[in-house]
């Protein structure tokens, strides 16, 4: 048996507009000793496992969707009165807290406008710009070039690429 080793991480989680909401710890292991061929296929989480969950439910022309990620829920529906049966018969069951309109989910912001709802990426975006030291760089409109025949066409590949990994694992 290869046996991993394990390390605490602590995390701050914010809300959308950066105040802190809670602060979290967990325990994981190090998976970064895996070797391929003995265990390089199993996932270890000491916590809990992934666990995302999409329901809607559709009665009589009204629905309610029900969303659950880990320990995150986004609920909503089309009858107030069969929302609010559900939320009663949730907080029966479970502990929970009510956060109120959304404006903050799986790193998504949502914004309720006259026209509906805004959903971006922008407070996401911007941690991945701010973790690449990228925050500073001019905007553009597309990070493609219009012209692929003006590409430099430097075809080795990274010689560090973990960095680049870390960057779309945020």
């Amino acid at each position: 048996m290869n046996v991993l080793g394990c390390r605490w991480v602590f995390t701050v989680k914010l809300n959308a507009d950066g105040l802190v909401n809670k602060l979290k710890a967990r325990l994981v292991a190090k998976g970064f000793n895996q070797e391929e061929g003995v265990n390089f296929m199993e996932t270890y989480n000491a916590v809990q496992k992934l666990i995302h969950l999409y329901l809607s439910y559709h009665h009589h022309g009204d629905t309610l969707v029900l969303l659950l990620y880990v320990d995150d829920i986004l609920l909503t529906g089309s009858n107030s009165s069969l929302f609010k049966s559900l939320i009663d018969e949730l907080n029966s069951r479970f502990s929970m807290k009510d956060l109120g309109n959304l404006h903050y989910f799986l790193g998504v912001q949502a914004q309720t406008t006259q026209a509906g709802l805004f959903l971006c990426h922008k407070k996401y975006t911007e941690e991945i710009l701010h973790h690449a030291n990228m925050s500073e760089c001019n905007h553009v409109h597309t990070p493609l070039p219009l012209r692929l025949d003006q590409v430099y066409e430097d075809t080795r590949p990274f010689s560090e690429p973990s960095y680049f990994w870390s960057l779309s694992g945020k």
